[in-house]
């Protein structure tokens, strides 16, 4: 599990994922329903499967703006950990979807308005870098989910405003300065660029930012 909270591998990339956004509950999480006998594979397929339900927990909150810090979520997760604990695996997916319908998440509804501020710039940095992972999969092209998030190098990636910030130019489409930025920092209208390409584009208009993010300097996404 240490491993797989560190190093990106296909087979156990959910722990991978809930690992970047420091979920610090997940090690009881996954140990909670594997026994002594269990096999490896079966070890795995448990691990994985409580993985991904972990996932959609995170994300399930903080489209809602809700916290996944330790003080927060630990009694939620002390009762999960007790429901599946020493769970064969038929037991383990029953409990686990009992638990994800009691979580009532509906994406369409939090992403309305799951939007950049202090609190959800990590989660979206995480989210977008998915996205554009996904993408590059299924295009044939090697996910770069791990370069996304390395925010140890000298040009990491940032997340990169499409619209310019100037209401003054976009009062035909927005209301009033409130209405533009809830729109400019929904997540539909931010992507991911490396720091000195987002730097260079500074306060430039979508007609120029186009010919960055449709370059080699841009990537699937944009």
């Amino acid at each position: 599990i240490r491993q797989a909270e560190t190093t990106f591998a296909e087979e156990t990339k959910y722990i991978y994922y809930n690992a970047q956004v420091n979920f610090t509950q997940q090690v009881q999480l996954l140990l909670a329903p594997i026994c002594f006998e269990d096999s490896i594979a079966t070890i795995i397929e448990k691990i994985n499967l409580t993985a991904r339900f972990i996932d959609i927990l995170i994300i399930s909150r903080v489209t809602n703006n809700r916290s996944v810090d330790y003080s927060t979520i630990k009694n939620f997760v002390f009762h999960v950990t007790k429901d599946i604990r020493s769970t064969d695996l038929a037991t383990l997916k029953q409990k686990l979807h009992q638990q994800y319908l009691h979580l009532n998440f509906s994406p369409e509804e939090a992403l309305q308005d799951f939007a950049l501020n202090s609190f959800t710039r990590k989660y979206i940095k995480h989210i977008i870098a998915r996205v554009t992972s996904f993408i590059e999969e299924c295009s044939g092209v090697a996910p770069n989910y791990c370069n996304y998030m390395n925010n140890k190098t000298k040009n990491p990636f940032e997340i990169e405003h499409i619209i310019t910030d100037h209401f003054e130019l976009f009062t035909a489409e927005y209301s009033d300065p409130d209405d533009f930025k809830r729109w400019r920092n929904r997540i539909g209208a931010l992507l991911l660029l490396h720091k000195s390409i987002n730097a260079s584009l500074n306060d430039s208009l979508y007609e120029d930012k186009l010919r960055k993010y449709c370059s080699n300097e841009g990537n699937i996404y944009t």
